[in-house]
């Protein structure tokens, strides 16, 4: 059976007899020992417990799989042994844990323990790296240690890559199977997982042997290559560096995966290869700081940040180490909040909504709105140099959407309504190439010198000042004193068709906040709504029809892509309705923002697309166009109630572009005076920082398309018992819906 010969079972079952079926994971502790008196605090998830300066905790009870760790300096290995009961009251467990001592609780499989899913670690003890797999999947090709998984389902292991080779089933014991959850855990064994299978064709039941008890340390050390490229070049892990000093100098420690460590000096800034999300806590407390926005580093990338002494640092790491496995994970809300939903492999009935996702490799995905791969379908592939290089993470921080199933891999034939977005700006989805929205920093006025480019939210600070940028899309950006960007004044939004240039200063070492409005795409089939003019104050994104928005008044709003809304003041699409239509030039080319920064209404409900037909009161909304972007040496203004022009002077743009390699480099996320909230999903403006490998660069090329700017979407009227028709993507159509309109009017005005 080749490396399965050797292996050490640690089995044990959570099951139990209770009348009440219990099967969730607790932890309890006591002052006393044996568990007596009453429970001092119980935990159902991982976390951390800190011990209060006048109290000491003597014992604790475990019902479950669970690691208790008190932690050293920094809950840093070596780790104890993870245990395992089955017992219905949970098994006690005399250890003293100090006034104020930091206890780290690791809770393996859901609450319930019921869910379909096998774990296998790099160390023993369920230490090292983790890989959880759902389902089948083939070219793993992963040592492990020790693994555990929940539920009543078979797993079988083979060493080959694509169901072949020496194989091994792995199956529940009777009681598992019997009362229908429990937890499988194998402590102790040495095997190489090259793809897995779910269920069995011969069934194989594990014995019972107890674990060792001195797991390996889990950093991988900087030399350490899991893997080749595509080229034969070794794969180096994802890993985070901490730094004294800023820029990433002086004394470092390493980390290659997730957790909370905490450390008796300071640290100011952080180096990343990989995708990585790191903030500072509050002592020990991680549950109310903020969370920044992920760190994507396809080349090491630095990021300034200070990380105070024996603080711990909430660290998570997305992917596997060698980012190349085939997985995809949505999340629902932006930049990866929330708890993700991951798949690898064709899933033909999905019910998941997302407000981002990353994936691992040179693998795509085409994401389906409708069960059985129908309806209208996104390819997502690889960053260019994800495809070219073999492995690395592909990241969307702000992408707005509906999976009803997904299938590997992207055919233009695949769904009733296909359409397909890159991550690169070679997308095709018009006559004409999309180009993403960037912002690029120089650091002479008028957009000369150097430079460093964006293409997402953020807060990045670099060591050198910059006094101009050019943009594309809608942006704001301004900088702040230091880090903190609560008492800044915040300029109105950039909006820009074409590439322009805006001097302003950005003084060395303080941050800027970045501001990207809508997806890099500018396809997204979202609006959002901002209770003030200039994208300020509360907001609201909507992405569907929404019989009740709850009467949200707004002063400001925009929306992406070649996509129409009835906007209806009251609830269940009755009331006044107004319709809106993108820009004219959004509709010519199939992408772009639509952008009003001042106009007073209401959401009662919304509808997607454009009838005459709908709503009950006709109502005509005005909207004052910003004007054509002229020659000025900055475009600063205050937030007012009055539309004011963004003076801007455009960019001669070179004939052709060179690609660049992107990084997303982050910093704390700049306050401003917008707090957005959600109808379907909560999403944020901030998203990560996007930024050249090289992060300085001498006359560099801005993408740009030959487009005429304009500067307000239109709007329609919208009225009764017609049944004409307003499509976006018919501009004619919009100018024939106006004439019938006035016509309606004059014969209603001539019969009265």
């Amino acid at each position: 059976m080749g490396q399965f010969s050797t292996a050490i079972y640690f089995l044990l079952v959570l099951a139990t007899t209770s009348v009440h079926s219990q099967q969730k994971q607790f932890v309890q502790f006591f002052a006393s020992e044996g568990c007596a008196g009453d429970t001092a605090v119980e935990h159902t998830a991982s976390g951390y417990q800190v011990v209060g300066p006048d109290a000491i905790y003597a014992s604790y009870k475990v019902y479950g799989l669970w690691r208790v760790h008190l932690c050293p300096g920094g809950c840093s290995p070596p780790f104890p042994s993870p245990i395992l009961h089955n017992s219905i009251n949970g098994v006690c467990i005399d250890q003293e844990f100090p006034s104020e001592s930091i206890i780290q609780l690791t809770r393996f499989g859901d609450e319930d323990q019921t869910g379909k899913s096998i774990s296998f670690f790099t160390s023993s003890e369920l230490t090292g790296d983790e890989s959880a797999y759902t389902g089948d999947l083939s070219g793993i090709n992963r040592n492990y240690n020790s693994y555990f998984f929940t539920g009543t389902t078979k797993w079988m292991l083979f060493e080959g890559a694509n169901f072949d080779g020496t194989s091994k089933c792995v199956s529940p014991t009777e009681d598992v199977a019997t009362n229908g959850f429990g937890a499988t855990y194998v402590a102790d064994e040495g095997g190489m997982l090259g793809s897995i299978r779910e269920g069995c064709e011969e069934q194989s039941t594990a014995t019972t042997t107890l674990a060792t008890t001195t797991p390996p340390t889990t950093t991988i050390p900087a030399a350490t290559t899991i893997g080749t490229t595509t080229t034969g070049e070794p794969i180096p892990p994802q890993y985070v560096r901490l730094f004294a000093d800023e820029n990433c100098k002086g004394t470092f420690v390493e980390l290659t995966s997730s957790g909370a460590p905490s450390f008796p000096t300071a640290y100011t800034s952080f180096e990343a290869f990989g995708l990585w999300r790191l903030h500072p806590c509050v002592g020990v407390d991680c549950t109310n700081t903020p969370i920044q926005a992920p760190t994507l580093g396809h080349s090491p990338t630095c990021v300034n940040r200070l990380f105070p002494a024996n603080n711990m640092i909430a660290m998570s790491r997305f992917g596997d180490p060698e980012q190349l496995r085939k997985s995809i994970a949505f999340y629902l809300t932006s930049e990866l909040g929330g708890t993700p939903v991951i798949y690898t492999q064709d899933t033909e009935v999905a019910d998941v909504e997302y407000g981002s996702y990353y994936f691992n490799g040179d693998h795509s995905w085409t994401i389906f709105e409708e069960i059985d791969y129908q309806g209208h379908s996104v390819c997502v592939t690889p960053n260019s140099e994800v495809s070219t290089r073999g492995y690395g993470v592909t990241y969307e921080a702000n992408a707005v959407g509906r999976i009803g199933s997904i299938r590997e891999g992207c055919e233009s034939t695949t769904g009733s309504t296909p359409t397909t977005v890159l991550t690169t700006t070679a997308i095709q989805t018009t006559a004409t190439p999309i180009v993403n929205q960037n912002v690029i920093l120089y650091t002479n006025e008028g957009c000369q010198g150097d430079s460093v480019p964006l293409t997402g939210s953020g807060g990045p600070s670099f060591p050198m000042s910059y006094s101009s940028f050019a943009t594309f899309g809608l942006w704001r950006l301004y900088s702040c004193p230091g880090a903190d960007c609560s008492a800044v004044t915040a300029p109105a939004p950039t909006y820009a068709y074409d590439t322009v240039c805006v001097d302003r200063s950005f003084p060395a070492g303080t941050m800027i906040a970045v501001l990207r409005y809508g997806d890099a795409q500018q396809t997204s089939k979202a609006i959002t709504f901002y209770s003030s003019p200039e994208l300020s104050g509360t907001s609201i994104t909507i992405r569907e029809d929404n019989a009740n928005v709850n009467n949200f008044d707004y002063g400001s709003y925009f929306h992406t892509g070649r996509h129409s809304w009835t906007v209806f003041e009251g609830p269940n699409y009755t009331g006044a309705s107004r319709c809106l239509v993108p820009e004219q030039m959004v509709d010519n080319r199939g992408y772009g923002v639509n952008y009003v920064e001042n106009e007073v209404g209401i959401v009662g409900s919304i509808r997607e697309g454009c009838s005459l037909a709908t709503g009950s009161t006709p109502a005509v909304t005005t909207t004052i166009p910003t004007t054509t972007p002229t020659p000025a040496t900055t475009a600063t203004r205050p937030t007012t109630t009055t539309p004011k022009p963004t003076t801007t002077t455009p960019i001669p743009i070179p004939s052709t572009t060179s690609p660049t390699t992107t990084i997303v480099t982050t910093s704390t996320p700049p306050a401003s005076s917008s707090t957005t909230t959600t109808t379907e999903t909560t999403t944020t403006t901030t998203e990560p920082t996007t930024i050249s490998s090289n992060t300085t660069t001498t006359n560099a090329t801005i993408p740009i398309s030959t487009s005429t700017v304009r500067t307000t979407p239109r709007t329609s009227l919208t009225t009764t018992h017609l049944s004409t028709t307003v499509e976006a993507s018919t501009p004619d159509g919009a100018a024939f819906y106006v004439a019938n309109v006035w016509l309606v009017l004059l014969c209603l005005t001539l019969y009265l």
